[in-house]
């Protein structure tokens, strides 16, 4: 596995909630959904494409290593419909769809790729090897490859959030074994790694302890260990409704939600609870959505 592909899957290997440990506390899972990458695509999981201009030959090349990274990033999946007759234009920074009726739906982004340049260039480069009294000249090949393509994207609410963005991927390939072709090959996967590694949201792994003081929170509070936070958070919810002024059931369902990634739900329900408790693993939750929702803010201000 190349140090591109292997560095994505460190980054974003899926982090079960498996565990409980002393004192309540267990690894908290957030869904990625919900803390956005650097151009969040919103809700969508799928990156569908319509349209693609450039060079046949490089156009096929581009979509396959598309293809592979985004099923390697475990969050995405992809389809090709380029060949169904759907044309994407644009004028500005904002796409529109021939024929207007072909929208995405919600959980979907049309792409539109256009192939602007893939090339190799071989420079060969001499270099004085001193050995004793000896001189002697060497003479060491280099393939510098580049691969450039623009991206535009248009979802289900008629946004265009990458617009004509464009992603340069550059290699300088040098050794005996070296050859055009992998120059090439690892431009192109350079520059679509930038680009999968825009739109794929992250992972985040805290430690949080639960409030296990009562026997009846039991099944719900299994269910955020083993990762099954919506499931948690129905249950909570109906205790919610049912004991009110319950500081321990109001807490955890605010640990459920932050594990969904709905952090701005979160904060009310901890603010509740630590008005009602003044346990200091209650204010150090509170403080760390907090800051997860800080951070959601800026990743999505920087898209506006």
């Amino acid at each position: 596995m190349n140090r591109v592909y292997a560095f994505r899957m460190g980054a974003l290997v899926v982090l079960f909630a498996m565990g409980s440990v002393l004192g309540g506390c267990f690894h908290l899972k957030k869904k990625a959904s919900l803390v956005p990458a650097r151009y969040s695509l919103g809700e969508a999981k799928k990156l569908v494409l319509v349209s693609a201009t450039g060079q046949s030959k490089l156009k096929q090349d581009m979509i396959q290593e598309l293809s592979k990274q985004l099923q390697l990033s475990k969050w995405w999946s992809f389809e090709n419909r380029v060949k169904q007759g759907v044309e994407m234009r644009w004028s500005g920074d904002q796409a529109t769809m021939m024929p207007a009726y072909q929208t995405p739906r919600q959980e979907e982004v049309f792409v539109h790729l256009d192939v602007r340049r893939w090339e190799v260039e071989k420079v060969t480069k001499e270099k004085e090897v001193v050995e004793g009294e000896s001189r002697r000249i060497l003479k060491e090949v280099h393939y510098l490859g580049k691969a450039v393509f623009g991206v535009t994207t248009y979802d289900a609410r008629r946004r265009s959030i990458l617009a004509r963005k464009q992603y340069v991927g550059t290699i300088n390939l040098e050794g005996a074994q070296a050859t055009r072709d992998q120059a090439r090959n690892l431009a192109l996967r350079e520059a679509v790694d930038q680009l999968v590694r825009d739109i794929t949201p992250t992972y985040f792994l805290d430690t949080v302890r639960l409030d296990e003081s009562r026997n009846d929170t039991a099944q719900a509070t299994m269910a955020i260990k083993k990762g099954k936070f919506d499931q948690a958070s129905d249950i909570l919810e109906q205790m919610v409704a049912t004991y009110p002024k319950r500081s321990d059931v109001i807490y955890n369902l605010a640990v459920a939600l932050e594990g969904l990634g709905k952090f701005s739900d979160a904060m009310p329900l901890y603010d509740r609870a630590v008005q009602m408790n003044k346990a200091s693993y209650y204010r150090d939750a509170r403080a760390r959505c907090a800051r997860r929702l800080k951070d959601v803010e800026r990743r999505l201000a920087m898209v506006r």
